[in-house]
């Protein structure tokens, strides 16, 4: 079993911050003082802890029956501002993603907030209804409480329908089409058998074609 305890800036007890145990990225919330466990195995372990404009420097642990309770100290980190655009004019309500971190919505000015940032490089991506999925590298260095800016800009999705339908031209009830090149759920046609026949397409700011059976269909857009 893995125990520690984190502390703020001003080493108090941090109540409620994530801490984070690597590898498995196993996720837990400490108590009221700071304290947190993992059920663990003996081995090799990494940890860190946020919280708000804070966050610990990855700590290296090796567990044994020795093994005393972990202290991590967190600091300033910095603020990443992702401003979300699309032809230059800025897009409210689009969720940013920052690796593994919960989505942040943009504000009116279409900017998204992430606090606490530690050193280190991300992938952020950005989507809106409409508009085709982004992603872009983000570096962050250590700068305790600076600010680093990133801009994402999207570009409008078009409307995508078709059919599908066997070697003979019948058409396919209940075919999973799995639109690749973008993060999206499967989408079944609205008939009545199901099979397993497969739909592919390239993003939408590529060329705008799809495979089937080799045989092509085009997007109006």
């Amino acid at each position: 079993r893995l125990e520690g305890q984190v502390l703020d800036d001003k080493e108090r007890p941090a109540a409620d911050a994530s801490v984070v145990l690597q590898p498995g990225d196993v996720h837990t919330k400490t108590e009221g003082d700071g304290s947190f466990a993992f059920d663990a195995l003996p081995g090799r372990y990494y940890l860190y802890a946020d919280s708000g404009e804070l966050y610990s420097p990855r700590a290296s642990v090796q567990l044994d029956s020795a093994t005393e309770p972990v202290i991590l100290r967190m600091i300033h980190g910095t603020t990443l501002l992702v401003h979300v655009l699309s032809d230059e004019q800025p897009i409210a309500g689009a969720q940013v993603t920052l690796d593994y971190a919960d989505p942040v919505a943009t504000d009116a000015n279409g900017v998204a907030r992430f606090k606490g940032r530690w050193p280190g490089s991300f992938t952020a991506s950005a989507s809106a209804a409409g508009y085709a999925m982004q992603y872009s590298r983000v570096e962050i260095e250590a700068e305790p409480g600076g600010v680093v800016e990133q801009t994402i800009r999207l570009s409008r999705g078009a409307p995508l329908s078709g059919s599908v339908v066997d070697e003979s031209g019948i058409p396919v009830a209940e075919a999973t089409l799995d639109l690749r090149g973008y993060p999206t759920d499967d989408v079944e046609t609205d008939a009545l058998e199901r099979v397993g026949l497969r739909l592919y397409r390239p993003p939408l700011d590529a060329a705008r074609n799809l495979f089937w059976m080799g045989c092509g269909f085009r997007s109006d857009a």
